[in-house]
Formats: structure tokens, sequence, C-alpha cells
């Protein structure tokens, strides 16, 4: 029998504290996926688990590596790790930046397709610069839905306006109809959509998790003349991640908007 279960990844940057704040509180008790939450707090300590939580209705706790996400359960990277799934598993990892970010929205949401396609729900909200795009394009190549902010409503526009620029949105919505949303969108699918991974998201997802250079050079693009400024490697102009941008030959990666 297939499993129609849903979960919800989220993604948000500069301002997603004071939203995901004012949307917690409104998720119902009884909903019916788990959720990934990546927010921008590189290496710093984060009490966000516990603001989260104590806003209710739904428990909040840090990612735990190898564990299983839990419906009615917001789980959150923890500070300097990049936060994935495998096998329906969490997954904690030291890998390279991405978008000058760790924990980064991409990887998650990269991830969150590979291992359940259409089942995934996911959520770009307020922040600067572009990540999550390429993420949540993933994420609708597999099949699932993609909802984004309202850039009018965001106190950072430019993630939501990446996001609306460069992928087929199913849903745009200000904060106070996302939980909503979300509440509705847990619900299991009635049955599962054939759906063919695009040959470029397995090979960016392993450049993400730091794959061997040798895998990186030959399957991710041609090299560029600049340097990588955080390791000083070998730029690589990807061909077929969209939008286009840069990756180094140890992982780092920078949209196009704010390559080196």
């Amino acid at each position: 029998m297939q499993d129609t279960s849903r979960i919800i990844v989220v993604g948000a940057s500069a301002g997603g504290v004071a939203a995901l704040l004012r949307v917690v509180p409104h998720l119902s008790p009884t909903i019916a996926a788990p959720i990934l939450l990546v927010l921008h707090i590189g290496a710093h300590r984060s009490q966000l688990a516990e603001l989260l939580d104590a806003r209710g209705p739904l428990h909040a706790i840090t990612a735990e590596h190898g564990a299983l996400p839990q419906p009615g359960t917001i789980h959150i990277a923890p500070p300097d790790l990049h936060l994935t799934l495998e096998g329906g598993r969490m997954q904690l990892h030291c890998g390279p930046k991405e978008h000058h970010a760790r924990p980064a929205i991409n990887p998650l949401f990269r991830s969150a397709a590979l291992d359940y396609g259409p089942r995934v729900v996911g959520v770009v909200m307020t922040g600067a610069m572009d990540d999550g795009t390429e993420g949540l394009q993933a994420i609708k190549a597999c099949g699932g839905t993609a909802v984004v902010q309202d850039p009018d409503d965001a106190a950072e526009p430019a993630m939501p306006r990446s996001a609306l620029a460069n992928v087929e949105v199913d849903h745009v919505l200000r904060l106070d109809a996302i939980a909503g949303a979300l509440n509705a969108l847990s619900r299991p699918l009635k049955s599962l959509p054939p759906i063919t991974t695009p040959q470029w998201l397995p090979a960016e997802h392993a450049i993400s998790l730091a794959a061997s250079e040798a895998q990186r050079l030959a399957t991710s693009g041609s090299v560029s003349g600049p340097m990588c400024p955080r390791c000083g490697g070998v730029l690589l102009e990807t061909d077929e991640a969209y939008p286009a941008g840069v990756l180094c030959h140890t992982g780092h990666a920078f949209g196009a908007a704010h390559s080196p």
C-alpha cells in the first residue's frame, strides 16, 4: 500500500522569527504532517525551539540526527548544521554553506523532494537573497506543492520574490493565511501521481553533502575563472540547476544574483 502521508518543509531568514511566532499559534494541534524548519541562524546559539514550543499548540524541538519526523511536531535545524532527509529520517550535516548559510534551506528542500516526491509541501517565507528558490523548484519538479509568503507581507521580500520569479507556485499567502493553508495541505493525498525525478536533482543534492571532488567536477558544470571567496576553491558554473548559479569544488554554493 502506498504511503500518502505528507511532510511540510519551511524556510525563512531575516524577519523569520517574528513571522513564525505569528503563524505557529494558528497551526492545528492535530495537524497530520511533520514540519521541518530551517531558519538562517548560522552558528549562533538559538532558542527558536523554545520560543515556538511556548507559542503552541505544536511541540517544537531541535532536530536529531537519525530521528523520524513526527506528525504534530516542528523539527528545527540546529545551529551550523544542514538538516536533510534520507530514507524518511532526519540527517544533520556540517557540509559547505549555501547562500552563505548553514543551516540552509535548499539542502532540506532538495532532500525532501527526493525522499517524499509529491508528498512534500514546501514553504518559503521572509528573507534576503534567494535561498529556497532552487529547493522549491526541486519540490515542484517532483510533484510537490509550493507555498510562498506574499512579498508585500514579508519583512524581507527578496526570498519570496525570487521564488515567485523562478517557480510555478501553488499558493501565495499573507502570514495570517499560511497556518490555515498548512492545516489543510497536511492531510494525506488520495493517491500518488507518477513522477520522474529530474536528472539534475540527485547531483545537486550530492554536491550539497560534499560528494567526491571527481563526481562534482564531472557532473556539476564548467570551470569558471574566479575563485571561491570562502575557501579559494575552483568555481563551477552550474548547467542544470535553475536559477543558474555557481558552486565551488568543495560545495559552497551561491545564487546567480549573489555570485562572487
